[in-house]
């Protein structure tokens, strides 16, 4: 009962592929309320696996340390599942006292229909 338990809450924290844009939607937003600048904002072709998908996005934010920071707290808030796999942070050439971040957020979905009997 708690191993169903468990995945019940996990995939209640997977969006369905189409939810998928409102969590890109959501990281953007979050960028934007901490003022950082957004050069580059990319999905790429989402990668299926065992039931779930993750959807890659490249991301290139501009903007104060503190506002970085605060920014990656929030998406780790996020209620749903994600992960950053790639993270570069150098300071700015043209604005020495801003950061520019490159990183890979990778978001999770649900890419099939989970019956709950499948579980246990």
């Amino acid at each position: 009962e708690a191993i169903r338990e468990g995945i019940d809450l996990m995939h209640e924290r997977l969006p369905t592929g189409k939810e998928v844009e409102s969590v890109l939607n959501d990281v953007a937003s979050i960028a934007r309320g901490h003022n950082l600048a957004i050069p580059k904002f990319v999905t790429k072709k989402p990668v299926d696996a065992a039931g779930f998908g993750e959807q890659p996005l490249e991301i290139r934010v501009l903007g104060a340390w503190e506002s970085f920071y605060l920014f990656l707290q929030d998406v780790e808030r996020l209620e749903r599942i994600t992960k950053i796999s790639e993270l570069e942070i150098s300071r700015s050439d043209r604005e020495p006292e801003k950061v520019e971040a490159v990183m890979t957020l990778n978001i999770y979905f649900s890419s099939t229909q989970r019956n709950p009997e499948d579980v246990g």
